[in-house]
């Protein structure tokens, strides 16, 4: 069963909106990055308990953000493979 011209621009609008929430989740997790870096700048040395939660926190962040870095690279390169299509030479002669 072939798919719709509906089908295709509904997939089309739903990968674009995939593609926003993807920059809009990488932007807010690059900023929770630097905050909670900026927290850990300011902490003094006796004060451990705040470290270690902020530490975690950074890293659960940053290993997010790897995740969908990754995902909107591949996203990118889908794409660029939909909208430019390998075409075949034709063997006219």
């Amino acid at each position: 069963m072939g798919m719709s011209a509906s089908d295709n621009r509904d997939r089309s609008s739903s990968s674009g909106l995939d593609s926003q929430l993807l920059k809009q989740g990488i932007k807010q997790l690059e900023l929770e990055i630097q905050t909670l870096t900026g927290w850990l700048q300011a902490l003094g040395p006796s004060e451990a308990e705040p470290r270690l939660a902020y530490e975690d926190m950074l890293r659960s962040r940053r290993e997010m953000l790897s995740t969908l870095q990754k995902q909107a690279e591949r996203m990118d390169s889908a794409s660029e493979h939909s909208e430019n299509p390998v075409t075949q030479p034709s063997n006219s002669h």
